[in-house]
């Protein structure tokens, strides 16, 4: 919200005592601070530096932490994971953060996906099916099956079928490698390095005759095989196909890890190697851990190693599951038509269900667990390219954590369609299980060039506000082993925003954290407010990562929803005015949803059907395309006329409604929050009070009407900014009963709207404010730079002009804070001025006679000077901070004395002598230092410094 207007309408602030919401808004809880990833780096660890680190945090507003350990090209360190002295680390890090009031989280092994560790053997990794194939004809004896491929010298026999071979022998089944979860197949034939589950719909081509296996003819010749491999069996007629099947590890292994803790990854579907895991590492945490506060969570992040199809007794677990054995249909994995295109399809379908059960349970689930059983909290990415439905999973989640990229310094609307799903579906896992905190990685970067700062990181923040999410965990603050005179010190390597304390505006961004901090502390309050409800039904055996352009935001407007997996169905109900209503643990949730949609349906279960018909025969509004078969191979026959009976009777007869119709349904409903483009919205119910926040999703200024589906409530304007409210000073209410209210937004601002006291006005109607310009401060200007980095004599600057176009290198090179200096001649310090510093790249403390009027972090920078004034002289200081660009770049011009990396010349294969030491730097040589470089010689050079023009502003009241 335009600044100068909370200024000017200062007087209509409510005098007082506060609720306690407002309360929590003013002055956030600890719990509403965003959060930030912690990353010791390769074993380059230091407890002294810990602390320094730590008490930055504390100091400047993060609230809490989640350790990492990795290694992305960064020489060891000397503390190696899992060691004696790499625990101790840990637990100081614990204690300090205890002592600071810091929460903290740790992920759950070395590197960032999954759950991996050097001890780890093949026995207990991930597992899946291989095989070798041999044609046989009759007379043929003694034949020796070839061992299928093994990975790391690990291999284990299954089974041997063998069946007459079909004339069309090359026939396969559209995309088997990717229903039979071949992640490893699918790469080699598709280059695709991450197996989505996008291929997983059913094909309905038939199969040509001569390529068809009948089920009654593989014969299982496990037996007739030795230990050898030789088969003591021939056919008696004819040529067959003999297929040795067996099991070996996936080779996933937990990435990246440090210097000696890259391992295999533990079996997802076994509880057993769990416990083992437990045993060699998390419970040595857990022992240590239990002394400090601040020690609650565990994480496990985003799921980025694969599929397995098998583990031991897999074959039990599936004929426990899907009512069949599994041994004969193996045919179906290889790709090839057991008995129809239908049969294998079920079969595969049935695999995948079996897998995506088996890793919902001993891995996701069993973790969970073990972490309540320790008075642990779980906190989940639960979402990936792996077996297992991510909407399920993440409803186990006592901290469900999306994540979200700005790979573009100033192009924050460049959004991933994938990240978007994750977004809604992770913060939807907390809507439907009445969760309060929803997570978000936030500001990855892949190139972490230190060109981020707060003002451009805004908009993409708000819209993670706007999807749901209520705790930004930034990504990333790595571990500065350091000394302090080694600046911008440690990264994580090439990635993130670099939130760390010696990144230049790291100190000036407190003001940005409060302003988190207040819009999270309403949004972890109260309810999220959906108009629909998504599921996500039976078709694919599992959905492990929604990236479809199935629904887009644009298709919604003035709505919002919720999504998950079809295992909600059986939580809905509908209540007395015909609305669909959620339950988690026999507690009914308050939210509302006007109706229900079903997508990925071509397959569906009759039990879906049937609950899907109950609940339109109570009244609730459902769309869903009309299913074509059921899924599962036992029982097809019946299960199929069941759902035929189901289809006439509630899809035929029109009572369930196709997606085609979806489009009107929408536009039936009134819209919650009605606003122009490029704008996004939050609303949330906190007891009977309703708060809408609304983001300007641009870098302009611009005056919007945005309309609220509330009547006979008073509008008011809660500045998360400033934690300053006021009535709203124009609204009006429209003709069909909803509330109009006049917003007047700045560059990448937001506003919360909040509806609280009852009123019988129909309209408000007041002048409208703005400042103009009092008189321009002209004139000399005496800036000092900080030595380490620039002049080491204040410089006179007769005009405003940037630091990069300055003749002086030191100064054009500068990346640091600078004062500016002057004396400003005030007539009447009674006067409503502003100072307007025009345009600052890219932060500004201000202080006027010592008074500090704090930091200017967005535009417009402008301060009010109430107070601050006195007639005649006044001693005005302007600290501006700019960015690291252009000192690297500067330094890159320089000798360094570290040795960069064979594969990777951004990175060293060792430190310099001085980084290290903490030695002088050699004469001549770069006076920075990161583990990873970005920039080259006679890079572009980023606008810095204070440009203005500097102008003293007044109120205005514009008739």
């Amino acid at each position: 919200m335009k600044k100068s207007l909370f200024i000017s309408m200062a007087c209509l602030l409510a005098a007082g005592a506060r609720g306690e919401v407002e309360g929590s808004f003013r002055s956030p809880p600890e719990s509403a601070r965003p959060y930030t990833f912690y990353h010791f780096m390769n074993g380059n660890i230091s407890e002294p530096a810990i602390t320094k680190d730590l008490e930055a945090f504390a100091a400047n507003g993060i609230g809490g932490l989640s350790l990492f350990e990795i290694n992305w090209h960064t020489p060891h360190g000397g503390v190696y994971f899992d060691s004696k002295e790499f625990h101790s680390a840990v637990e100081y890090m614990l204690a300090e953060a205890s002592r600071l009031g810091l929460d903290v989280s740790i992920k759950n092994h070395s590197g960032w996906s999954s759950t991996g560790a050097a001890w780890v053997t093949p026995e207990q990794s991930m597992k899946k099916l291989v095989w070798s194939e041999k044609k046989i004809k009759a007379g043929q004896n003694g034949i020796r099956l070839e061992q299928p491929k093994a990975l790391h010298d690990f291999y284990r026999d299954i089974a041997v079928l063998a069946f007459p071979t079909p004339d069309d022998a090359d026939y396969r089944l559209a995309h088997w490698f990717e229903k039979a979860l071949d992640g490893h197949l699918a790469k080699e034939r598709t280059g695709e390095k991450k197996m989505s589950d996008r291929n997983f719909p059913p094909s309905f081509d038939k199969a040509p005759a001569d390529g068809v296996i009948a089920l009654e003819e593989v014969l299982d010749l496990s037996g007739k095989m030795d230990a050898s491999g030789k088969l003591n069996w021939s056919p008696k007629s004819g040529e067959w196909t003999v297929i040795r099947f067996g099991s070996t590890t996936t080779g996933e292994m937990n990435r990246p890890a440090s210097d000696g803790a890259n391992g295999l990854e533990i079996d997802k579907m076994s509880r057993a190697v769990a416990d083992v895991y437990w045993e060699k590492f998390l419970d040595k945490i857990v022992a240590y851990g239990k002394g400090h506060r601040a020690f609650s969570t565990f994480l496990i992040d985003s799921y980025e190693v694969g599929h397995q199809n098998w583990t031991d007794g897999f074959d039990l677990e599936f004929k426990k599951r899907a009512g069949y054995d599994l041994i004969p249909h193996l045919v179906c994995v290889t790709g090839r038509i057991l008995e129809s295109t239908e049969t294998s399809e079920r079969v595969l379908w049935d695999l995948r269900r079996t897998a995506a059960d088996l890793v919902y349970e001993n891995y996701f689930l069993y973790f969970t667990e073990k972490c309540h059983q320790n008075g642990l909290k779980m906190e989940l990415e639960s979402y990936g390219w792996g077996p297992f439905e991510a909407s399920r999973v993440a409803q186990l989640a006592d901290i469900p954590v999306t994540e979200f990229w700005q790979n573009k310094a100033h192009d924050p609307w460049a959004d991933a369609l994938g990240f978007q799903w994750t977004a809604q579906m992770m913060s939807s896992a907390a809507h439907l299980t009445g969760r309060k905190v929803v997570g978000a990685e936030a500001y990855t970067r892949m190139k972490g060039d230190w060109k981020m700062h707060p003002y451009v990181m805004k908009i993409r923040g708000d819209r993670a506000f706007a999807r749901g999410i209520n705790r930004l965990i930034f990504h990333s603050a790595a571990h500065n082993p350091f000394p302090d005179e080694v600046k911008p010190g440690m990264t994580m390597g090439q990635f993130g925003f670099q939130g760390a304390r010696n990144n230049t505006w790291f100190y000036g961004s407190k003001v940005w954290k409060e302003y988190i901090a207040r819009c999270q502390s309403i949004f972890q309050q109260g309810e999220y407010v959906s108009d629909f409800l998504y599921l996500y039904g039976d078709e694919r055996g599992f959905n492990c990562f929604y990236k479809e352009k199935e629904l887009s935001e644009p298709w919604l407007p003035g709505h919002k929803f919720n999504m998950a997996d079809i295992g909600t169905l059986d939580r809905l109900f509908v209540d007395k005015n015909g609305n669909v209503r959620v339950t988690y643990k026999g507690k009914t949730l308050p939210n509302v949803y006007e109706m229900l949609v079903m997508k990925r349906t071509v397959l569906m279960t009759p039990d879906t059907a049937k609950k899907l018909g109950a609940l339109v025969e109570e009244g609730a509004s459902v769309y869903c395309d009309r299913p074509i078969r059921t899924p599962r191979l036992k029982d097809a026959e019946k299960n199929d006329a069941a759902l035929n009976a189901l289809l006439k009777k509630y899809w035929d007869s029109g009572k369930i409604r196709p997606l085609s119709d979806l489009d009107a349904g929408i536009k039936a409903i009134t819209p919650d929050c009605e606003m122009a483009d490029k704008m996004q919205y939050a609303h949330h119910k906190v007891g009977d009070a309703d708060f809408y926040f609304v983001s300007n999703q641009t870098y302009d200024s611009r005056d919007e009407k945005v309309t609220f589906r509330i009547a006979g409530r008073l509008p008011e304007l809660w500045n998360p900014e400033t934690g300053e409210t006021m009535p709203a000073p124009n609204w009006r209410r429209t003709k069909d009963g909803r509330t109009q209210v006049d917003l007047e937004f700045d560059p990448a601002d937001s506003i919360f709207v909040v509806f609280r006291k009852p009123t019988n006005q129909t309209e408000k109607v007041s002048p409208k404010i703005e400042y103009k310009e009092a008189g321009k401060i002209t004139g000399d200007w005496t800036v000092t730079f900080d030595p380490t980095f620039g002049p080491k004599e204040p410089q006179p600057f007769r005009e405003l002009i940037a630091w990069n176009e300055h003749s002086n290198e030191k100064i054009k090179h500068f990346s640091g804070t600078a004062s500016y200096r002057k004396t400003v001649a005030v007539s009447d310090p009674d006067a409503e001025l502003v100072l307007d510093l025009g345009d600052v790249q890219i932060m500004a403390r201000v202080l006027v006679n010592g008074k500090d009027l704090g930091v200017l972090w967005k535009p417009p920078f402008r301060v009010s000077l109430s107070g601050a004034l006195r007639k005649g002289k006044n001693e005005l200081e302007i600290r501006v901070t700019n960015l690291w660009v252009n000192r690297l770049i500067g330094d890159a011009a320089l000798p360094e004395t570290g040795k960069r990396s064979k594969w990777k010349n951004e990175a060293y294969e060792r430190f310099p002598d001085w980084v290290l030491n903490g030695t002088a730097i050699p004469e001549g040589h770069r006076h920075t230092f990161a583990p990873w470089n970005h920039y080259d010689k006679g890079g572009e050079l980023v606008p810095s410094g204070l440009l203005g023009p500097v102008r003293l502003m007044k109120r205005v009241e514009l008739p």
